[in-house]
């Protein structure tokens, strides 16, 4: 790698000062314009100082680095190293870089991306016929789609290196799809650059590729308003809804997602327990006669809280309510808002993950700890642990966790014992032992953990006329 060239560089700098905090109509200087630490910075600021010459080179360049680093600025350590550009991966054999995601050094079918602490090589998945792995998100892609790729391009296997790639050229395997006016390649019967109700086909009579749209076009082909589109589409469907192709019938419909409810006034689709066209406080549900219709009820839970339609109750987010041992109520997987509770637990959880088995664990439980102890995330470790809560009525004596020592002792106190804090007294128990409790005219206020004056009693008053 060469490096960038002087007018993509001139850009950077330039959209670098434009982000850049303006304080009393200056701009502030990146870090590497110091002239104490850069003193080639005083001479321009596309120059760094390199330390085993003392020379100046241009940052974001090749200048005095191996073959395909570049140089950039260590900001911690205050001066200019060599580093790989940015989306790209050292080789530790080597010290090359390679584009991540990308062959790079690895054998054939393999990719090469981040490892346990440096990059290594990873085989590619497996797909069906006719579709392509992509390394960047680990899915297939069909061949000749869009998948991934930016507008205009399409997913195909270059056929030298045999790896996956988005591009557009006007021969070979992309010639059915080449739309010369753009210079871009679209997938057959998508809208790509066609107006409105109109599709992008090829033309097998013309030997071309335009907008078109015919009753003959049975699978795109929309009879209420004459025009064509995609399928699995919204299409002219309502909200919530796909334009798909019936094999029964021979013609296109519009069907609701997979888990959504049709709305009959409007046939309209939302997920079920998500509130939809419903009035604030309420939600979609399945209707009792159809379960393929909605109608909308009152959401009967409290903020904090989840329904679960199999016990038709409301759990509160973080605790077990209906699931199994080791996992918790949460929110399902939704882009929008569901009031759905599903139960689960991943080390995303972190607040309530145990790392040790796996599982989840609801707070201020025992959960997977000793006796006596409480299951608590500590804010300052980032982690779960076991500790002995003394908000609970515990407390740590000898290093034993266990219940405090004042209910612990059955022995009977010296005479001369004071009243314990909060004005509550020692006094015999039924055990025998001693236990505290408040004096005359006082009662014991548990939430302070002490005791407060007694409340009068009511008194009823005749009133006469």
């Amino acid at each position: 790698m060469t490096g960038w060239p002087p007018l993509s560089l001139l850009l950077l700098l330039l959209l670098l000062s434009l982000s850049a905090p303006v304080r009393a109509g200056s701009v502030i200087a990146p870090p590497w314009v110091d002239a104490e630490l850069n003193p080639c910075s005083s001479e321009s600021w596309q120059l760094v100082r390199w330390p085993a010459d003392g020379r100046c080179y241009s940052i974001f360049q090749r200048g005095p680095c191996p073959a395909s680093q570049e140089l950039v600025w260590d900001s911690a350590g205050g001066r200019a190293v060599c580093a790989c550009p940015t989306g790209h991966l050292e080789h530790a054999a080597t010290a090359r870089c390679y584009r991540r995601h990308s062959r790079g050094p690895c054998p054939r079918r393999h990719f090469f991306t981040d490892g346990a602490g440096r990059a290594t090589c990873r085989p590619f998945g497996e797909c069906a016929p006719g579709h392509i792995f992509w390394p960047a998100d680990g899915r297939c892609h069909e061949r000749l789609t869009r998948g991934p790729c930016a507008r205009g391009e399409l997913l195909a296997l270059n056929p030298l290196t045999l790896e996956p790639e988005c591009g557009c050229s006007r021969s070979g395997q992309m010639a059915r799809s080449y739309w010369p006016h753009t210079d871009s390649c679209y997938q057959e019967y998508t809208r790509g650059p066609c107006p409105h109700g109109l599709l992008f086909v090829f033309n097998a009579s013309r030997q071309t590729v335009e907008c078109s749209c015919r009753p003959q076009m049975r699978e795109h082909y929309h009879s209420d308003t004459g025009q064509c589109f995609p399928q699995q589409a919204r299409g002219p469907c309502p909200h919530g809804n796909l334009f798909v192709y019936n094999n029964s019938t021979g013609r296109t419909e519009c069907r609701c997602e997979p888990g959504g409810l049709r709305l009959p006034a409007t046939g309209a689709c939302y997920r079920g327990y998500t509130q939809g066209a419903c009035a604030g406080g309420q939600f979609v549900v399945p209707a009792a006669d159809e379960p393929r219709h909605g109608v909308c009820t009152d959401n009967p839970c409290r903020r904090g809280e989840l329904f679960f339609p199999t016990d038709g109750r409301c759990h509160r987010v973080g605790e077990r309510g209906p699931c199994p041992a080791g996992q918790l109520v949460h929110y399902e997987p939704y882009r929008g808002v569901s009031h759905r509770g599903a139960c689960g637990c991943s080390a995303r959880l972190r607040l309530n993950y145990w790392p040790e088995d796996g599982r989840c664990y609801q707070q201020l439980t025992r959960g997977p700890c000793p006796p006596q102890h409480a299951f608590v995330f500590n804010a300052a470790s980032g982690r779960t642990e076991c500790r002995c809560e003394r908000r609970r009525g515990r407390a740590v004596g000898a290093g034993v966790c266990g219940a405090p020592p004042a209910l612990q002792d059955t022995a009977a106190p010296p005479p001369t014992e004071r009243p314990s804090p909060g004005g509550r007294e020692p006094a015999p128990a039924a055990d025998g032992g001693r236990e505290c409790r408040c004096p005359p005219g006082t009662v014991a206020d548990r939430g302070r953990g002490r005791c407060r004056p007694a409340p009068r009693p009511l008194q009823m008053v005749r009133i006469t006329r």
